[in-house]
């Protein structure tokens, strides 16, 4: 087995290893990076577990492009879903854009922020942050236990793979290994597959380029060789 279809093998077996679990009813890429929303009822800490179980985290708004992004997702949506957000300890800073709150990642690092007017400082204050179309996307601070509607995750790839092109009466199918499946995707993560009909030709997203079956893991369900 020669280096490339070796890391095609991995790429494979994790494709294959991650069918599990809550799948997203939306993704979104761009650059090296994949967000994505799950719209299934569930607390901050079961959450981020579905996002870290797929090699993510719960989505961190550092930006107006992620925030673009956000709205992307969620559309006209009136339901509440939890993004990256939340105070583990201390009180709430007033002061600082995030207002002593860090990103599930660890850090406080941000451009953007879309907190309501006003802001309660208070200790003893909710310590996790949802978002909905409802009230314009703003940081809204609840309970952790509370089950919100759904949750938003982010993922960080190395390399993504621009879609592919559809010749006359062709359709393409992708599936990701992080759950989403559809036909209308501009970028596609490394471990993605492509199924192009009427041929049923299949491609695998790697190194960010499409590589045409088969491959030594070309089995479903069976693993790879």
């Amino acid at each position: 087995m020669n280096d490339v279809t070796r890391l095609i093998a991995i790429v494979c077996a994790l494709l294959w290893g991650r069918t599990g679990g809550v799948k997203p009813n939306n993704i979104y890429c761009i650059g090296n990076q994949c967000f994505t929303v799950s719209k299934i009822l569930g607390d901050f800490s079961a959450a981020q577990s579905e996002c870290q179980d797929r090699g993510g985290n719960l989505m961190t708004v550092r930006s107006s492009v992620a925030h673009d992004v956000l709205l992307k997702l969620l559309g006209d949506a009136s339901s509440r879903f939890w993004i990256g957000l939340h105070l583990p300890t201390g009180c709430p800073d007033r002061s600082a854009e995030l207002k002593g709150f860090l990103w599930v990642a660890g850090d406080n690092e941000s451009d953007f922020s879309n907190w309501p007017t006003t802001f309660n400082s208070s200790c003893s204050s909710h310590r996790c942050v949802s978002v909905s179309p409802a009230d314009g996307f703003k940081w809204t601070r609840e309970p952790c236990d509370t089950r919100m509607d759904g949750f938003l995750c982010e993922y960080s790839f190395n390399e993504t793979c621009n879609s592919l092109e559809a010749g006359a009466g062709e359709t393409l199918t992708y599936s990701t290994p992080i759950g989403f499946e559809g036909e209308d995707l501009l970028s596609l993560p490394p471990g993605s597959t492509a199924v192009r009909m009427p041929t049923e030709t299949k491609y695998i997203c790697f190194s960010g380029q499409w590589t045409q079956a088969p491959w030594n893991c070309d089995v479903l369900g069976g693993g790879c060789e």
